[in-house]
């Protein structure tokens, strides 16, 4: 059946929600448009039923309730799906009603409802109480009382109240909604997504006789705004139970006990909105996880609402009013937190986003300890302790193939950390994992400065013991590191360097105004003398210059590769005196007849 008010034409929804042969009354719908709930007497009595939107644009067949419905009772309705999905109010005449009617609801557990919860005094009373709605902030519920006034057109008439909940999650005592949403005779009070839009049905002067449905909004000033009828909709039936998806533009009511659905007119429609929606689970096992989502005004960051998922699967809805910028933000004891930022100053269209939420309870922590100069890595000791109990923590350290350390670490706790190498100053810092933690991998790198020890070099003339200006080259020769000579200063032959304690260093010393070269070689501890003293042989006649690490092979005459060094120093300092004669002698040991040594240290002096 449909009918049309001006261009804008209403349809019942038909088969297999709307029957011939049953009521179909007060529908809810989800904030996504996708989940309808009603009650129907279809199985003697009123209860609940649900039907899902197909991808083709159908509805599926009615299933019962179960849980809400095997629990007697004479009358089950007003059913309202919260906006973000994971509860469902109603009011029933149950067993441990407080009075003729009380409100109940009922959580979501996976694709099934579980069983009734009685909402409890200040709300429920020894009156009736009856058709709840859920703000999508979660902070106000909107309901009816009866009047208790005789009509001669016997129509009953109630009064539509709003409880409002603490900062501590309690309901508190509910008051009249004001004038003029209250007059005289109201029922089935909804509440739209944008928190400030609420349809409701009346009776009163200027309607069609019967219950009509109306709208009003919150103002600036905080009061309802007079009331408009929907004229696109309303008949000389009885029009009620005014449900509107997030997405605003479709309406779904009733009429003379049949579920019709409408498009709504502009000027009819709440404020835009956005609907975001997804899944909470734990990033390492996928499972759902039940947390709690803070909603901010991003400018001046005035807590909006605070709301749970639903932890069966973790899933949660929300809808974003147009106006604001909001900071939403997923938050779980010992868990990361995930932010999300919406500018929605000005929205021009609805929108529906899916964001799926993975947070994590222990961050994968990786360490770089480098040498600070020449950034290598080093093997180093990691002491780890709890910054506030100074306990040990028993994190697992292990090595990786890049030479890092990985350290799982578990989130809301704070970390001191003392990181230490042989042969290097020690470093500390605290990584402080209790407040927000985004990335699930963290890095960073430490890097040790070596412990040094200074040395005094003095080079002399070998004959005047006089200072000399000379050329110093300095190689680290465990680490393959050339001392940078900016760091020297040399007078009167004096000069001064640091070293690395534990290491070996070679140190060449050269001077081309008629000196011959030095190789000297330090190994760097406890026991090496801090001041040593360097002679240079002046080149001339008769001077004697010993080369050191010239090997042979035993019993040959072929050099080491390592020989080579020092060989090409004396090439260095041939081509810097080029008139000079120079002689080369070599020796063997005692072992062998003189002879044969003799015809040794004649090849190796003729091989070098």
């Amino acid at each position: 059946m449909s009918y049309s008010q001006g261009n804008f034409e209403s349809a019942t929804l038909g088969p297999p929600v709307v029957t011939s042969q049953f009521n179909e009354y007060a529908p809810s719908v989800s904030a996504d448009g996708k989940t309808l709930i009603f009650e129907s007497n279809k199985l003697g009595g009123w209860k609940l039923f649900e039907s899902k939107l197909a991808a083709d644009g159908t509805w599926s067949e009615p299933k019962s309730i179960v849980k809400i419905n095997s629990k007697v009772s004479t009358l089950i309705g007003g059913p309202s799906i919260s906006y973000d999905g994971n509860t469902l109010f109603f009011f029933a005449y149950f067993a441990d009603s407080e009075g003729k009617a009380d409100i109940y609801y009922s959580t979501r557990e996976g694709d099934e409802w579980g069983s009734p919860i009685n909402i409890g005094k200040p709300i429920n009373t020894e009156e009736y109480e009856g058709f709840p709605s859920l703000s999508a902030d979660g902070k106000k519920l909107y309901f009816i009382r009866p009047t208790n006034t005789d009509r001669p057109d016997k129509i009953v008439c109630y009064k539509i109240y709003v409880s409002t909940k603490d900062k501590n999650g309690k309901w508190q005592v509910p008051v009249l909604v004001p004038y003029p949403i209250n007059q005289d005779c109201e029922k089935s009070p909804r509440i739209m997504s944008d928190n400030k839009t609420i349809y409701f049905s009346s009776v009163r002067e200027g309607g069609q006789g019967d219950f009509d449905l109306y709208r009003s909004q919150l103002t600036e000033t905080g009061e309802w705004s007079s009331p408009q009828a929907l004229t696109f909709i309303n008949t000389p039936q009885s029009d009620q139970f005014a449900s509107v998806s997030a997405s605003g533009n479709k309406i779904f009511y009733n009429t003379n006990e049949d579920i019709y659905t409408a498009t709504i007119p502009p000027k009819f429609r709440q404020q835009k909105n956005i609907t975001v929606q997804g899944f909470i689970t734990d990033f390492d096992t996928k499972e759902p996880l039940e947390a709690k989502i803070i909603i901010k005004d991003a400018l001046t960051t005035e807590t909006l609402t605070e709301i749970d998922n639903n932890g069966s699967d973790g899933r949660y809805t929300i809808v974003l009013t147009a106006g604001r910028k909001y900071e939403v933000k997923f938050y779980k004891k010992d868990f990361s937190s995930v932010t999300l930022n919406y500018d929605l100053i000005k929205l021009n269209d609805y929108r529906e986003e899916e964001k799926n939420i993975e947070l994590f309870s222990a961050v994968n922590f990786l360490l770089s300890v480098n040498d600070k100069d020449l950034y290598i890595p080093l093997n180093a000791y990691i002491h780890l302790t709890d910054s506030e109990t100074k306990e040990v923590s028993k994190a697992e350290i292990k090595k990786t193939h890049t030479g890092k350390y990985k350290i799982i670490l578990p989130v809301a706790r704070k970390y001191h950390f003392e990181i230490s190498s042989k042969q290097y100053k020690s470093e500390s810092f605290t990584l402080d994992l209790t407040s927000m933690v985004l990335y699930k991998n963290l890095e960073k790198d430490v890097d040790l400065e070596a412990l040094k020890k200074e040395y005094v070099l003095h080079v002399k003339d070998s004959e005047t013991k006089k200072g000399l200006s000379v050329k110093i080259k300095i190689k680290n020769l465990d680490l393959n590191e050339e001392v940078e000579m900016e760091s020297m200063v040399g007078r009167d032959g004096k000069y001064v360097v640091n070293l690395r304690e534990g290491n070996r260093y070679s140190v060449e010393i050269s001077n081309n105004q008629g000196y011959a070269f030095v190789n000297e070689k330090i190994r760097v501890n406890d026991q090496s003398a801090p001041e040593h003293n360097i002679e240079i042989l002046p080149i001339k006649p008769g001077a004697k210059l010993l080369l050191k690490e010239i090997y042979f092979e035993f019993n040959s005459y072929e050099l080491y590769e390592s020989s080579f060094e020092e060989i090409n120093r004396v090439v260095d300092l041939m081509k810097q005196n080029p008139n000079a004669i120079v002689e080369v002698a070599a020796h063997t040991d005692d072992k062998g007849t003189d002879q044969y040594n003799m015809k040794l240290s004649q090849r190796r002096a003729q091989y070098v």
